[in-house]
């Protein structure tokens, strides 16, 4: 990326900044009242596989740029950074890491379950080879 388009992206950004700068406060309100229900929707509606409280924020951010029809992630992502960096208080960036990180060990279980289920059933079907379909016992 050239100069110029880093500019053109940063100026981009600063717009949708001022544009999102009456919604701040929801902006900066966490999305999901619990990890639960956030580790939920990370498993099934992203690509994403460890969540922070910047990738939390972003979701935010990113509902409400596209409000605007601002669709560039690197806009967006610009954005993000300019919100948790200059706006949101220490507190709110600790709520933000806090959810992340509850959801992210909600997801680790979930996914080492769903390994062990897969390791068994894996077995399973090694021990019916080896054994006939009834343990090995003859009628």
């Amino acid at each position: 990326m050239c100069a110029q388009q880093n500019i053109q992206i940063s100026q981009e950004a600063t717009n949708l900044f001022n544009k999102l700068e009456n919604n701040l406060d929801k902006i900066c309100e966490l999305p999901f009242k619990n990890a639960k229900d956030l580790a939920i929707y990370i498993r099934i509606d992203t690509t994403i596989g460890i969540v922070t409280g910047n990738c939390i924020l972003k979701l935010n951010v990113e509902k409400e740029a596209h409000q605007f029809q601002v669709n560039d992630q690197n806009i967006i992502d610009l954005v993000t950074n300019m919100i948790w960096n200059s706006h949101l208080t220490i507190p709110q960036r600790n709520q933000f890491m806090k959810l992340a990180e509850n959801a992210n060990k909600i997801n680790q279980v979930h996914n080492q379950a769903n390994l062990d289920t897969e390791n068994r059933m894996s077995r399973l079907g090694e021990q019916q080879d080896y054994n006939g379909i009834f343990g090995g016992i003859g009628f």
